[in-house]
């Protein structure tokens, strides 16, 4: 397999990046900061992007790691997990995007089984006054599990790609709806909405977002199962206010309504820009969903914060997506 090296003589720091046969994998420099130097006093680069357009989401490097007052690199394998350009022009283009296979079998079953010990769900209950809906909210505290969740590498790459690389936690959830629910949610969100917060900007081949929605599905979500719906691309629309309201309301199936099929351990990420919402669940199982919402580093939809030390036993990596919103001398969310 051939392999093409790039050097960046100005961090003293070689990446061979391991390409497929006959293609090439160009590595850029990372435009967000200089290399760190780790616990460990070793000058690492990270690649951050590569010209690959359609191949997978990971890309194998072999970097080359200079330790202070050693005169002999060390070379080591990493795989870094990658958005690739198909990816970025699916999101630019519907305003959403399924990441498949997310969460391996093992992990969707744990998180159904810390579910259903930590939120047993009564929906005959009349707790709620949507008929067999049933949420809360920081279900990332509930298990090491969840908390692992905030910062799953198969998720990162796109928060990082599409928030900037200071993204944060703003708020989390679940929704769990039994195969009788009556009654979803409305159509809501799009482009400028909520003070502000909801936006999809780009500029020279980068994208931002602000608030965006990260969905881990526990269960599948077939054709026409309900569940969330969305409009793609209205997160560029420029009539917004023109949607009819019995569209808004689910009382008249507009084909520009789409809901996504989503198998278990799937994830669809999403920008608040997009115009979507909840039908109601017809599928014969329940349904079953996390959702975690992100932020740019220096805002915040939500009203209150998180406290790392109620977690269990966080990573500095966590510790800094949990942070409050700030701007200035922020540290970069990802190690």
């Amino acid at each position: 397999m051939p392999e093409s090296p790039i050097t960046h003589s100005e961090n003293r720091c070689k990446v061979l990046a391991t390409n497929l046969p006959g293609e090439r994998v160009v590595a850029k420099r990372s435009k967000i900061g200089r290399p760190r130097r780790s616990r460990n006093h070793t000058r690492l680069f990270k690649v951050l992007h590569s010209d690959h357009p359609l191949g997978n989401c990971t890309l194998i490097c072999h970097i080359l790691e200079f330790k202070i007052g050693h005169a002999t690199p060390v070379l080591t394998q990493k795989v870094i997990a990658m958005m690739t350009a198909e990816e970025k022009f699916v999101f630019d283009l519907q305003g959403y995007l399924i990441i498949e296979n997310a969460l391996t079998p093992a992990e969707v079953e744990e998180l159904n089984q810390v579910s259903d010990r930590v939120f047993p769900r009564d929906y005959e209950d009349g707790s709620s006054d949507r008929k067999g809906y049933r949420n809360t909210d920081r279900v990332s505290k509930w298990d090491p599990a969840c908390q692992r969740l905030i910062d799953h590498p198969n998720i990162t790459p796109y928060l990082e790609e599409l928030l900037g690389p200071m993204f944060r936690l703003d708020h989390d959830y679940c929704i769990f709806m039994s195969p009788d629910s009556q009654k979803g949610g409305g159509l809501h969100g799009g482009p400028e909405r909520d003070s502000g917060s909801h936006f999809f900007k780009h500029y020279d081949g980068t994208i931002r977002n602000g608030l965006s929605v990260m969905t881990f599905f526990l269960a599948d979500a077939g054709p026409g199962d309900g569940g969330f719906v969305c409009v793609p691309g209205s997160h560029k629309t420029n009539f917004l206010s023109l949607l009819p309201e019995d569209v808004k309301r689910h009382e008249r199936a507009a084909p520009y309504v789409l809901q996504p099929v989503v198998k278990a351990g799937d994830a669809l990420l999403f920008t608040e820009a997009l115009i979507h919402g909840t039908r109601p669940w017809t599928a014969d199982h329940e349904r079953r969903t996390f959702l975690y919402k992100y932020s740019p580093g220096n805002m915040s939809w939500a009203e209150t914060y998180y406290d790392a030390d109620e977690y269990f036993d966080p990573t500095e990596q966590q510790r800094r997506i949990l942070a409050p919103p700030s701007t200035g001398r922020r540290k970069p969310s990802l190690d």
